[in-house]
């Protein structure tokens, strides 16, 4: 008894060195911020790897993943209460204009300092327009998240946030191809979700699940992800069209009815830049059926990811993108980068010609607008402000205002995104007699 007593203690002591060890070596290097990025993706969250990220984020049985309150890479500083940006009383004080962002990843903000994201950059400009009054900007944008998911926060914890106007930027996520289930099919379980936040908050578990992701993927390298065709359910995607929009509308009747001010907002993407987001499924047919592969960033080249003149040859990048396309002629962009290297090269006849394929296989611009268009259509049912950013921030030179994906805004974009609400915001807080004075 006692011996087996020892060998229990001395497990547990082993166990408390080696993560007291752990913790010690992150302090040194940043351990944690590598380990966290090898993780294998769920099948349902083949695009979006916050589920798996357990450094960033605990898994939710109703929302999928919550950011984590208190922690912090490079610039991004998520506060106590699970948000990016300051702290902030759940009780809203007294004679202040809330206003909550919500939306995904965009709102979140691309862009290392929090001052650069349009919730911050929209509280700066109404406190130096109302000095005398109290403005609170909220950024409840989380990264990943779709409709279904805003919606079902809203129920959670948002609407108790008392907000006086709640901006709505969404979309991305809605349309992007899901290869089961949608978003609104999926079930995970309360107490999986429980038992998995408790056991990753070991670093010893987390390493170990490092370690043998690691694996998984180099045992999977090159290998396409597959699921079988369903002819009667086609390509599934997060959240359906028809979703969409009875999201956006239960959503904007629970704004309006917390009287509170619903602002809707487009989402834009950069002008001839094909929307290109992973996994991409491909329909084959082997052993006389139809097989869904479904193409991951990991299982592919990176030849989307080399940004364009990195080589500094155009000829050569010309050249590479052309053979590209023979391989694979249904994706866009491969002529997409033929078409800049012909119009750096001066041909601009090839290039108009390369430019146009690009747009005419980029099928998934064209559902996108259709999702925007669902936006336009909600705020004329329940006149409610819109800010039509898919074509406010596509006039002029748009491509200051773009990451290198084409639709997460940059700084100057967020600065475009703040200036115009801006303008919807100012107004309502101006004429509205029931704000504070």
């Amino acid at each position: 008894m006692m011996k087996w007593l020892k060998s229990i203690v001395a497990t547990v002591l082993v166990l408390i060195g080696l993560e007291l060890f752990l913790g010690l070596m992150n302090l040194i290097f940043p351990w944690d911020a590598m380990v966290q990025r090898a993780c294998v993706r769920r099948q349902e969250f083949l695009t979006n790897k916050e589920f798996d990220l357990r450094g960033q984020y605990y898994r939710d049985s109703d929302l999928f993943w919550l950011l984590k309150p208190n922690w912090q890479i490079g610039g991004k500083i998520v506060n106590s209460k699970g948000f990016r940006g300051p702290e902030f009383d759940i009780q809203k004080p007294e004679r202040t204009i809330r206003i909550i962002c919500l939306g995904n990843s965009c709102t979140f903000g691309w862009v290392d300092r929090y001052k650069d994201t349009y919730p911050a950059l929209l509280w700066s400009q109404l406190a130096q327009s109302y000095p005398s009054k109290k403005i609170e900007v909220i950024n409840c944008g989380i990264e990943g998240y779709s409709t279904y998911q805003i919606l079902k926060m809203w129920d959670k914890s948002i609407s108790s946030l008392r907000p006086d106007f709640v901006t709505i930027y969404t979309g991305h996520n809605d349309l992007i191809y899901s290869p089961f289930k949608e978003d609104k099919e999926i079930k995970i379980s309360r107490w999986q979700c429980n038992i998995s936040n408790l056991l990753y908050t070991s670093r010893i578990i987390t390493v170990s699940s490092a370690i043998k992701n690691q694996i998984i993927k180099l045992i999977n390298r090159n290998k396409d992800f597959t699921s079988p065709y369903y002819s009667d359910r086609g390509i599934l995607r997060r959240v359906s069209i028809t979703d969409y929009e009875m999201n956006l509308s239960a959503l904007t009747e629970k704004i309006i009815a917390a009287k509170a001010v619903p602002i809707l907002v487009t989402s834009p993407i950069q002008p001839r830049y094909p929307f290109c987001p992973f996994p991409r499924p491909i329909v084959r047919v082997e052993d006389r059926k139809q097989i869904v592969h479904w193409l991951t960033a990991e299982t592919v080249s990176r030849f989307w990811e080399d940004r364009l003149n990195q080589s500094g040859n155009y000829q050569s990048e010309l050249d590479r993108a052309l053979v590209k396309l023979k391989t694979d002629p249904s994706w866009p962009i491969s002529y997409f980068k033929a078409a800049v290297c012909y119009s750096a090269l001066g041909d601009s006849d090839n290039a108009n010609k390369y430019f146009f394929l690009a747009d005419s296989l980029d099928t998934l611009r064209r559902d996108f607008e259709a999702y925007n268009q669902i936006m336009r259509k909600i705020t004329l049912k329940y006149q409610a402000p819109l800010v039509d950013l898919a074509n406010i921030m596509n006039k002029g030179d748009t491509t200051i205002l773009y990451s290198g994906d084409g639709y997460h805004p940059n700084e100057a974009g967020n600065i475009r995104i703040a200036e115009e609400l801006f303008k919807v915001v100012y107004v309502l807080i101006k004429f509205d007699s029931t704000l504070t004075q």
